[in-house]
C-alpha cells in the first residue's frame, strides 16, 4: 500500500514509523528538513522536503496512485486543502486532522466527502472516548469498536498476573481461539507480531476480539481485580464496583433480596457478564468464578 503523510510533527512521525514497520510504501512530506531528520535512518520510508500543498510536490510524490493520503500538520486549513488537492490529483482515500468540533457532525460529513476529504480526525474527541472507555473498563488502556461494535480492539498493559507471558503467539492465537494479538507496544517500538513473537512483562498488547469474549480476555491478562463501571438495571444508574471486601455489602444494600451472591444472580444485575471477581466476598469466590470464565462459557452466555 502506498501512503503519503504530510506533517513531520508528533502524529505524522509516529504514523510514518509505525506504518513503515509493516513494510508499507511510506512518503513523509514536510518543509522543515530538521523535523524530517529527527525520524532517523532506521525506518524504511522516503522523506521529501516540500510544502505539503504544492501541486508539483504532490505529483512528484506519486499522489496520483496513492492508496491513502494523511494530512496531520498543526494547521487545520492546510490539512483540508492538502486533502482536497490530493483527491483531485487521484488519491484513493484522504484523511485530515482538524481542530473544529462542528466538522465531525453527521450532517457535515457528506460536505467534506464531496470536497475530497474522506475522513476527519479530531484529537479531542478521540481523547474523550479514551477517557469514557477508561471509566467503563479501568483495566483497559485503550478501546476501539470496529465495524459498529462487531469487533473490539483492546489495548492492555501486561503485568505480573498475566497468564500468557513468554509464550509464542502461535500457541495462543490459533484459528479456534477467540482473540488475536494484532500489535504490541514495547518501550518506544511498535511491533506487528508474528507467530514466533512472545508477549513480555509491561508490554502494551492490542487484542482483537468480539464483545462476548471480553471477560475471557480480562481473565487471561490477570485484570480481574480492577474495578469496572457497571449499570444497575434496577435503578438504571452506573455503579463503580471495586475489588474490596465491602463490595458484596454494597450490592446487597442496593438489592436486599439477594442473600447469596452467585454468578447467575450477579449477572442479572450487571451490564458485563461473567466479570464477577470485583464483587466477590473472598479470594475463594474470585478463584471459583474466574475458573468458570472460558471461551465456551462466554459463547453460552452471549450466543
Amino acid at each position: 500500500m502506498k501512503i503519503i503523510i504530510t506533517g513531520a510533527y508528533a502524529i505524522g512521525t509516529h504514523l510514518a514509523r509505525l506504518l513503515s514497520r509493516n513494510h508499507e510504501d511510506i512518503t513523509l512530506i514536510d518543509p522543515d528538513p530538521d523535523r524530517l531528520a529527527r525520524i532517523g535512518s532506521d525506518y524504511d520510508l522516503l522523506t521529501m522536503v516540500a510544502e505539503p500543498d504544492s501541486i508539483q510536490a504532490l505529483t512528484d510524490a506519486g499522489v496520483g496512485h496513492t492508496d491513502l493520503f494523511i494530512a496531520v500538520t498543526p494547521d487545520q486549513s492546510l490539512n483540508l486543502n492538502c486533502c482536497i488537492l490530493a483527491k483531485a490529483l487521484g488519491a484513493h482515500k484522504t484523511v485530515a486532522r482538524i481542530d473544529r468540533a462542528e466538522y465531525i457532525e453527521d450532517d457535515k460529513r457528506e460536505l467534506f466527502v464531496r470536497l475530497g476529504v474522506d475522513e476527519l480526525i479530531y484529537p479531542e474527541v478521540l481523547a474523550a472516548r479514551d477517557i469514557n472507555n477508561g471509566l467503563k473498563m479501568s483495566w483497559v488502556r485503550q478501546r476501539w469498536d470496529v465495524h459498529n461494535g462487531a469487533l473490539i480492539l483492546l489495548g492492555i498493559k501486561l503485568r505480573e498476573g498475566c497468564e500468557i507471558l513468554n509464550r509464542p503467539l502461535r500457541e495462543l492465537c490459533g484459528a479456534q481461539d477467540p482473540y488475536h494479538v494484532v500489535a504490541v507496544k514495547r518501550g518506544p517500538d511498535t511491533i506487528i507480531p508474528g507467530g514466533n513473537d512472545v508477549l513480555q512483562l509491561y508490554d502494551l498488547a492490542y487484542f482483537m476480539t468480539t464483545r462476548q469474549f471480553i471477560p475471557y480476555i480480562r481473565k487471561i491478562v490477570g485484570k480481574e481485580q480492577y474495578a469496572c463501571l457497571m449499570t444497575c438495571r434496577r435503578k438504571r444508574q452506573p455503579v463503580m464496583l471495586p475489588c474490596a471486601p465491602h463490595s458484596p455489602g454494597l450490592l446487597l444494600r442496593m438489592h436486599p433480596k439477594i442473600t447469596t451472591p452467585t454468578s447467575h444472580s450477579l449477572q442479572k444485575l450487571c451490564r458485563f457478564p461473567l466479570t464477577m471477581s470485583c464483587i466477590c466476598r473472598s479470594a475463594l469466590w474470585t478463584e471459583h468464578l474466574s475458573a468458570q470464565i472460558t471461551p465456551e462459557s462466554c459463547r453460552k452466555q452471549n450466543p
